[in-house]
């Protein structure tokens, strides 16, 4: 199965990215988004790697939490490689940045003015949705 975005984010922030997985479906988007966290010590699992390859983007809800996450640090780099091979990884790699700095993000290449702040209502959140929409359609 093809998916639309993999959508990748730390599990301490679930009930913040519920209302964007939420809202991205509502688009008509096909999201991959694992539901159990990757414990340390594991390899990515078969669905993961499954999901990775066969998505358009890597969307990542880019909190503190996030590196804390062994499992967020694993999917982003290899989606991070998978969309290098691919030319231009930040049409391929999308960040939400839901913190007000963004010195946390690595690496650097998409430490720009490329990621999306996290919206606070629901208008925002629709311009969000419909930005990441035509990101990976151009």
């Amino acid at each position: 199965m093809d998916y639309d975005i993999f959508f990748n984010y730390p599990h301490k922030d679930m009930e913040k990215v519920q209302q964007i997985l939420q809202a991205l479906e509502v688009e008509g988007l096909n999201v991959w988004i694992d539901k159990s966290e990757i414990s340390d010590y594991t390899g990515i699992t078969n669905s993961i790697v499954e999901g990775l390859a066969h998505s358009r983007v890597l969307l990542s809800y880019y909190s503190q939490n996030y590196w804390c996450s062994r499992g967020c640090q694993w999917e982003l780099t290899a989606g991070f490689l998978a969309a290098q091979g691919k030319g231009d990884p930040r049409k391929r790699v999308l960040l939400i940045n839901p913190e007000e700095k963004a010195e946390h993000v690595h690496p650097v290449e998409l430490r720009d003015e490329l990621f999306q702040k996290a919206p606070k209502d629901a208008e925002p959140l629709k311009k969000l949705v419909l930005s990441i929409k035509t990101t990976f359609q151009d």
